[in-house]
Formats: C-alpha cells, sequence, structure tokens
C-alpha cells in the first residue's frame, strides 16, 4: 500500500437546511425562512399531507477556477426545509412573499365549522 502525502479532500454534496422561524397567531400560521442570495425563481413551495416543503437552489457566486477556499461557512447548492403543519389550515388562502432574502408564508387557519345535531328522544 502506498502512503499519500499532501491534504485529502472529499466533496460531498448534501441538501443544506436554511434558519427557519415557525409561529402562530389566532388567525393564521407563519413561516419564515432566511434564503438570502437566493432567486424566487430557484423556489418551490408545497403542501403535502400536513407538512409544508420549502425546496430550492442557492448558486454559488465563485467562479469555478477559484484557487484556495480559505473560510466557506455559507451553504451553497440545493435546500429543503420540511415543517409539520400544527394546525389545520385554509389551503387556498395560503399567500407567500420574498423580500430582501426572508421568505414568509402565512396560511390562515382552517375555520371550524359548528353543526347543530338535534337529539331526539327515542321513549
Amino acid at each position: 500500500m502506498r502512503a499519500v502525502s499532501g491534504p485529502l479532500l472529499f466533496v460531498v454534496r448534501e441538501v443544506w437546511h436554511p434558519p427557519t422561524d415557525v409561529y402562530e397567531t389566532d388567525e393564521e400560521l407563519v413561516v419564515m425562512l432566511d434564503l438570502a442570495a437566493v432567486s424566487q425563481d430557484d423556489l418551490e413551495i408545497a403542501i403535502e399531507d400536513n407538512v409544508l416543503h420549502v425546496r430550492g437552489r442557492r448558486q454559488e457566486p465563485f467562479p469555478s477556477n477559484k484557487i484556495s477556499v480559505y473560510r466557506m461557512e455559507i451553504p451553497y447548492g440545493d435546500f429543503e426545509a420540511r415543517i409539520h403543519l400544527p394546525v389545520r389550515i385554509a389551503r387556498d388562502e395560503v399567500q407567500a412573499s420574498y423580500e430582501n432574502g426572508l421568505l414568509a408564508i402565512r396560511m390562515p387557519k382552517e375555520k371550524t365549522r359548528r353543526i347543530a345535531v338535534r337529539v331526539e328522544d327515542s321513549r
């Protein structure tokens, strides 16, 4: 077996998870994601079953011929966030906005319908 001299470089491409806030008000559930430098064209939002999926890609802004990297803390490439929805939402009224790198998804809560049921005396 031959000894290897110099550093070894392993590149693993993983899906990263953006910082996410989720909060509830009396009227809605709000999800905020920090997606700085992500183009709106690279975003996909879907609700499947009771889970909100936000997927996309942050393009790497560096030239492909870079010689050295001294520090790299900002994740690039594909990302995904999966948020379990703790309340029932009105899916037809969901709204999303993207401004200054923050994606805000506002999901109004589904209105509870009360149904009056008359119980007849069977005696």
